[in-house]
């Protein structure tokens, strides 16, 4: 007997069907909108870095996001009244230590936070030797975010030691106490220095902005997983009925 296709979904499964089709859907088109926004600030991070040095003072109060990653060759001058700052648990190469950060003043007098470079930690009773360089120095770097902050776990987090002469010790550059004691807070870009120096050991790269290629890829899943969805509807609905 000739068979004939039915077609007869159940309204449960329709409606079951056209919601996770949406979800699957929007998911993608939201991380679409992702990569677009990744690619562009990749692409501005991309031509920056490529770019010319930044050397006046004044250059540096353009837009974040286009001058971020963007490398500097200025004039600065370290505060002495502003201990180096050593952020702890830093790892490089596979060895734990601290970032050190300092506090320079530009020529028309702007306040910069800058990463100077990296040091060993050792045990927690040995002070590394570290000194801010007096009068004016040549600085070279590029622009970028502050290292991310990460999990806040509990209140000693925030705290803030003063180890050595000229030395705090902090777990996150957002304690409150830390931004208390500094002319300025941490701005929203400070500077790489190229080159490690005042008893630092190695340089500290800041973190690099991907491209949209991660994003695409979520959004490829995404989708497929709408079309899995309307083909598993189809195929789990279509029946053959025995003609008469």
């Amino acid at each position: 007997m000739p068979f004939h296709p039915h077609f007869r979904p159940r309204a449960w499964s329709i409606v079951g069907t056209l919601i996770l089709v949406t979800l699957f859907v929007r998911l993608g088109l939201w991380q679409l909108d992702r990569a677009a926004l990744k690619q562009e600030r990749h692409d501005l991070m991309a031509g920056a870095s490529s770019a010319p040095p930044l050397t006046n003072a004044s250059d540096l109060r353009g837009a974040s996001d286009l001058i971020y990653w963007h490398p500097v060759d200025l004039q600065v001058t370290y505060l002495a009244n502003v201990p180096a700052i050593l952020l702890d648990n830093q790892v490089n190469q596979g060895q734990v230590g601290y970032d050190v950060f300092g506090v320079v003043r530009l020529a028309d007098g702007a306040i910069f936070t800058v990463a100077r470079g990296w040091v060993p930690a050792g045990d927690r009773t040995t002070i590394p030797s570290i000194h801010n360089p007096t009068g004016s120095i040549r600085l070279q770097g590029i622009l970028a975010h502050p290292p991310a902050p990460g999990i806040r776990l509990g209140a000693a987090a925030d705290v803030v030691e003063s180890i050595g002469l000229d030395l705090l010790r902090v777990q996150r550059l957002d304690a409150p106490d830390l931004l208390a004691r500094l002319p300025e807070p941490i701005g929203e870009l400070i500077i790489y220095q190229a080159t490690p120096d005042g008893g630092t050991a190695r340089t500290v790269a800041p973190a690099e902005i991907e491209d949209g290629s991660r994003s695409r890829a979520y959004a490829t899943q995404w989708f497929t997983f709408a079309a899995v969805t309307l083909l598993l509807f189809v195929f789990l609905n279509w029946k053959r009925r025995e003609s008469a």
